[in-house]
This record gives C-alpha cells, sequence and structure tokens, in this order.
C-alpha cells in the first residue's frame, strides 16, 4: 500500500526525516507516535504529496487513493450539512446527476430509447456497485456518531462553530472510499461519545490508516501497528500504543545492557593493556586487545525521551474537610439555560473529573466554581480557606505576545520569588537558555499552553480546577502532568477528553447527563463499566475493596474490570531476567579473574576457572532459552 524507503528531509539546516524506511500494508491499522515537534505532520504531507521531500522514495499502488484529515476547513458555507456530506462522494453525485439528465431525455420523443435505456441500465449498476441508495443511510450513520442530530442535517455549515466544522471534515473523510486514510489528531473536537464511537468505526474501516493521536486509549483500542519518530529516525513496533511503549522501553534497557557491559570491558581491556604494556611474555595478547578496542563497534548510550515537564505544584496545605457544597445549579445564557441540578459535596484531597457531552455545561460548572463566573442560580457553599487556581481553555489567550517568556513569568510570579526561582520553573517546562527570551506571540499552542500551566503552578493553592490541561501536551508530558497532580495534596477537578489522563488521577467522577449531576465513586473505568452495564445495584452496595482498587489503577499496575492472564508469565519472566543477570556478572567475574596473573600463570586454577566458565555460560544459555520462549507465549 505503501512504501517508503530512505527518507530525508532537511528544514532549516535541521535533519527532519534521517533515512526513514517502512511499510504500511493494505488495512493495517498504524500509529505514528513521536514527541511535538519530531516531524510527524511533516511526514504526513509527504505521504500525501503536499509537501517535498529532500532525497529518498516514496510508493504507492496505481489503485491507491489518499484522503488526509488536516485542520483546514475546506467546507462551502451556504451547503446544508447534507449537501457538505455528499459533496464527500463527488463520483456517485456524478452518476446521480447523469442518471437524471437521461431519464429527462427518455421522457422526450424522437430520441433511441433502447439506446438511453441501456446507457442508463450502466449508470444504475455503478451507482448499486457504489452503493448510492444506501448514501443517505450512511450519511446518518457518520454524522450522528460524531455527534450531529438528524435535525442538523438541514442546518447551513455556517450557522456551526469551528469545533463543528472540524466534525464535518472528518465525517466527510470517513464517508470517503480510499485506501489509505491519514488522519492527524481526529479526536480534537470531538467528546467522550463521539471518540468511542469513532474507536469502532475505525476498527471496523478496511482500508489502511496512519494516525497521529495523543489520545492513549484511543491508539490501543485502534491500532494494531506503530511507528516510533524519534530524532529524525523510525522505528516500527508490533502492537498497539501500551505494546509499543513495553517494547521500546526493553530495547532501552538491552542498549543500555549492552552499553554498560560494553564499557565495561573497555574499561577492563585498557586496564590490562596499562597494566602489562610492558611485560614482554603478553606483549602480543597486549597489542591483540589494542586492536580488537580499536575494531570494535561501539554501542551507543540510549536515548531516552526525557519527560517534558516536571512540576511541583506550591500547595497551600490548609486542611479542609468540605471545599465545595454543591446544590440545584442553573446558568442562564441568552435563549438557553444549563441546568445543573443535584447536590454535590467534594471534600478536601479529592481527584475529580467532570464528564458529559459537549455543551452539558462541564466548563460553565468550572468557572462558577472558580468563582470566574458570579452570576447563577442555585446554593454553592466554598470553604474560606479554599486558595484555587484555574487554569482555562483559553489561557494563552491571558499571555501578552510582546512579553518574552521570561517577561511573562516574572509579570505574573508572587513577588517572594526571586529570578533565579523563576528561571528554575521555566526550565522544567522546557523553557532554558535562550529559548525564556522567546517573544510570546512566535510560541506554538504547547508551548503556550506549558507557559500558561507555569505561571499557575508558582501560585500558592490548594484547590486546582483545571480545564483541558492536556491539549496541547504529548502523551510524556501528559504522564508527567498526571503524576505531579497525583503527588498534589490538595483537590483537583479536571475537565478533559483524555480518559487515560482521567484513570491516571482521578478516584471519583461526576457525569452532566440531561441537566444533572451524577456520583460514581471511582476513576473513568469504573465508571465506564457502570454506564456500559445496566445498574442491578446501587454505587454504595458495590464492594469498598473493589472502588479502592479503581481508584489509581496506573499507579498500582491493574487495569480495572479485567484480569491479565499474563500476569504469571510476566512473573516468570521476571525472576528469569534476575537470574540472567546474575549469571551474566558471574560470567563478568570469571573473565576478571582469567586475565589476573594468578591465573595466568596457574594451569590447574586456569583449567578449573575454564571449567567454571563454561558451565555458567550453559545455564545462562539455558536461561536465555527459557526466557525466550515465555517471551514468545506472552
Amino acid at each position: 500500500m505503501l512504501t517508503i524507503q530512505n527518507l530525508y528531509k532537511f528544514y532549516g539546516g535541521k535533519n527532519i526525516l534521517d533515512n526513514v524506511s517502512f511499510q504500511i500494508n493494505p488495512g493495517e491499522k498504524t500509529a505514528l507516535v513521536g514527541v511535538n515537534g519530531s516531524g510527524k505532520t511533516t511526514l504526513l504531507k509527504i505521504i500525501m504529496g503536499t509537501e517535498e521531500y529532500s532525497a529518498g522514495s516514496v510508493s504507492f499502488p496505481d489503485y491507491c487513493q489518499r484522503a488526509y484529515l488536516s485542520q483546514e476547513i475546506t467546507l462551502c458555507p451556504e451547503n446544508t450539512l447534507m449537501e457538505e456530506m455528499r459533496t464527500a462522494l463527488p463520483d456517485i453525485l456524478k452518476i446521480e446527476k447523469n442518471m437524471k439528465i437521461l431519464e429527462d431525455r427518455m421522457m422526450r420523443s424522437g430520441e433511441d430509447i433502447d439506446l438511453l435505456v441501456e446507457r442508463y441500465a450502466r449508470l444504475q449498476e455503478r451507482f448499486e456497485f457504489l452503493e448510492g441508495r444506501d448514501l443517505s443511510w450512511k450519511i446518518d450513520v457518520v454524522i450522528q456518531g460524531l455527534g450531529f442530530s438528524l435535525s442538523d442535517r438541514e442546518r447551513k455549515v455556517k450557522e456551526f462553530s469551528g469545533g463543528w466544522q472540524v466534525r464535518m471534515e472528518l465525517a466527510k473523510m470517513l464517508l470517503r472510499e480510499v485506501d489509505l486514510l491519514l488522519l492527524d489528531e481526529p479526536t480534537n473536537h470531538l467528546d467522550m461519545k463521539a471518540v468511542e464511537w469513532m474507536e469502532e468505526y475505525l476498527a471496523d474501516y478496511p482500508s489502511a490508516v496512519i494516525l497521529v493521536s495523543h489520545d492513549r486509549y484511543f491508539l490501543n483500542r485502534v491500532v494494531r501497528k506503530t511507528l516510533h519518530l524519534d530524532k529524525g529516525e523510525i522505528k516500527t513496533y508490533t502492537g498497539n500504543y501500551d505494546q509499543f511503549v513495553r517494547q521500546y522501553n526493553e530495547d532501552l534497557d538491552r542498549q543500555e545492557q549492552l552499553y554498560r557491559e560494553q564499557q565495561k570491558k573497555i574499561e577492563k581491556d585498557q586496564r590490562f593493556i596499562e597494566r602489562f604494556r610492558y611485560k614482554a611474555t603478553l606483549a602480543t595478547r597486549v597489542k591483540s586487545r589494542e586492536k580488537m578496542l580499536e575494531r570494535m563497534e561501539k554501542v551507543s548510550a540510549p536515548r531516552r525521551e526525557n519527560k517534558n515537564i516536571h512540576i511541583n505544584f506550591k500547595e497551600d496545605n490548609t486542611d479542609m474537610t468540605t471545599v465545595y457544597q454543591i446544590k440545584e445549579l442553573a446558568k442562564e445564557y441568552p435563549g438557553r439555560t444549563i441546568p445543573l441540578n443535584g447536590e454535590i459535596e467534594i471534600t478536601g484531597g479529592e481527584k475529580l473529573a467532570l464528564v458529559g457531552d459537549n455543551g452539558s455545561g462541564k466548563t460553565t460548572l468550572l468557572k462558577i466554581l472558580a468563582r470566574v463566573d458570579r452570576i447563577y442560580r442555585g446554593k454553592l457553599k466554598i470553604h474560606d480557606n479554599a486558595r484555587i487556581n484555574y487554569y482555562s481553555q483559553d489561557q494563552n489567550k491571558e499571555l501578552d505576545p510582546e512579553k518574552t517568556v521570561l517577561e511573562e513569568a516574572m509579570f505574573n510570579a508572587p513577588s517572594h520569588l526571586s529570578d533565579l526561582d523563576i528561571r528554575t520553573v521555566l526550565g522544567c517546562f522546557l523553557f532554558r537558555d535562550e529559548d525564556v527570551f522567546k517573544k510570546v506571540g512566535i510560541l506554538s499552542g504547547g508551548e503556550k499552553a506549558r507557559l500558561a500551566l507555569a505561571r499557575m503552578m508558582m501560585n500558592s493553592a490548594n484547590v486546582l480546577l483545571l480545564d483541558e490541561p492536556t491539549n496541547h501536551l504529548d502523551i510524556p508530558s501528559r504522564d508527567v502532568l498526571a503524576e505531579s497532580l497525583l503527588d498534589f495534596g490538595g483537590t483537583v477537578i479536571i475537565v478533559s477528553h483524555d480518559r487515560y489522563f482521567i484513570d491516571q488521577v482521578c478516584n471519583r467522577i461526576v457525569e452532566i447527563e440531561n441537566g444533572s449531576l451524577k456520583n460514581y465513586p471511582g476513576n473513568y473505568s469504573y465508571y465506564h463499566e457502570k454506564k456500559k452495564t445496566p445498574e442491578k445495584r446501587k454505587d454504595k452496595e458495590d464492594p469498598p475493596e473493589k472502588r479502592r482498587n479503581l481508584l489509581h489503577p496506573v499507579a498500582s499496575g491493574k487495569v480495572p474490570g479485567m484480569v491479565n492472564p499474563a500476569e504469571e508469565l510476566n512473573r516468570k519472566i521476571f525472576h528469569l531476567e534476575e537470574e540472567i543477570t546474575l549469571l551474566e556478572n558471574n560470567i563478568l567475574n570469571i573473565e576478571t579473574r582469567l586475565e589476573t596473573p594468578e591465573i595466568i600463570d596457574d594451569n590447574e586454577k586456569r583449567e578449573e576457572s575454564l571449567k567454571e566458565y563454561a558451565l555458567v555460560k550453559k545455564l545462562l544459555e539455558e536461561k536465555i532459552s527459557a526466557w525466550e520462549e515465555l517471551s514468545l507465549l506472552l
């Protein structure tokens, strides 16, 4: 389907793609992953043919049709939603138009009716082959899956917001019958229901897909192959994102072990050379060691992706039993009311997520809790000692584009922080050295998001309200933010579409559904399971130990609601790896002993050591063979 060989891309003196080679087979669902700025979008544009490359080859079969979801809106504002969806299938529209023309001609006299009927039959056969009769049904399935209602079909494109227009672009892309679909962050602007629908749709999609996304759950459910782009190089891994992470870390661990072992051997050989350089009886062996070191192919030190941010939120340690008491809230907008019915109490130290469809009122409630919006109906009691930090979706709009990163941080920092303190915080967010003197106006969306988070973390608080904090953050950055929030001793309330992030951080879910607040005492996996199956008992009847195990599944290493069939295999593999490490260390010790003058000059001791060496070597090979069998079985 797609073959890329020895691909290079140079831009501004930088090697964006460095000798990249990989292949995509028909029907494969592939993730393209890497840190922000690694070149993922550039590679997609090269595949699509909208960006040139410096060297190498990109080849497809002659029949291959491609489609690329970009963030650019190409819709006709005067079309209705239904009309716009139909433009995604121009072949069917053309056949329909020609069939209509033939129908009109057949109604007239004076033409060869048999010839017209024959032409019409051929068009009708082609129309049936393209499933033209099912077009309206297919459109309804896709637009409803992405959150549109059937009543939206006759609304004009220009009546929808930018986020909904991005959904239209995605809907058109999914309707097209192409051989290779390229999707760059397709879950942006989708709520959880739409994302889950799209997961199922793509899982059954017959064509090949290359997907760029920071949604870990989404990647795990859709892809079966992962391309990792790191410092211009690509490596292919079999499996979904979690399997890629495991394999990638294993590769790094193996490389690190090889590197350490080689460095030990180099150091040992160098010591041998220096010690016996002038000993005549060992001159030949010294020379041999020197040549061996010269010819040795050096193992490079592994390059681990740095965790992009390390956050240590300043917290006010004021003890609060109840932070918020909420009862029957409602917010009035012109022509619309958002009800938030129900009673909710939020206690100190809780990690809570607000979930619900787009427009259900999540951001509205967060603004009310942050005291940003003080005009509402209902009752809200906030603890007198609550010190609130609020991160909004448009936080970066509050940044001054004319200031430098450092000036913006200093302007908003508390007076007790020194310049060194501020530089240290910025460094944690990857603003280092000359980066702090960049103008805010030229920063990327991700850089602005990190700067806004840096500003927030410098202020002492015991309550954090975060509205989509993971937007513009790549997966490693999201993981570190999650770890930091888990370490935060205060109360955290999050609005996020990142289900994995919620699962990592939150021990309680509050859903806004049909204007009501519904409580789920557990993480996202618990909430999802409760929503998926009919409730046979109330939440309070669930065993307490079940809810406890669902508080922080990632931190505990347990996947809620699932029994891991590989757990026993993993345990055996772990023990084998420990035994292998001990045997390898034993071999290194014997090798070191064999090089000592005491053993070299004593044939009997040398013979004993060689026998021991052969025995340990054989045992090591047996353990490695057992490890390989278990790993293959796993």
